[in-house]
């Protein structure tokens, strides 16, 4: 009796082993096709990469210029509010109209300077 136990639990091992190599083999047939076409994908993702440094690289310094472009223009508006505002002050005191007019003319000349 113990015999046949024993022989039902070795062929069940058996079939085990044999199930778990198989599968082990598939995963292994499985995984050396993934690497393959890893290898074969490599030099895609190299350039790919390069590309996209080179473009951030290019996104960064065009960054740079525009802050400071803006830098430049804070600084722009700063001395011309400076040199309007007393004169705006002035003229608002004294409310005479042709002074506004020369305002309106600084002001104007003021924003085409921006513009420039």
């Amino acid at each position: 009796m113990l015999v046949l136990f024993f022989t039902i639990i070795f062929i069940a091992e058996l079939i085990i082993a044999g199930w778990l190599v198989s599968g082990i083999t598939s995963l292994n047939k499985k995984v050396c096709a993934t690497n393959q076409e890893v290898i074969e994908f490599q030099p895609q993702i190299k350039t790919c990469l390069k590309n996209a440094k080179e473009e951030i690289k290019k996104v960064s310094r065009s960054l740079e210029c525009f802050t400071d472009f803006v830098a430049k223009k804070q600084t722009d508006c700063k001395e011309s509010f400076k040199k309007n505002l007393p004169s705006k002050i002035i003229l608002s005191i004294l409310k005479i109209p042709a002074k506004r007019l020369i305002t309106i003319i600084e002001i104007v000349l003021a924003i085409k300077k921006f513009l420039k």
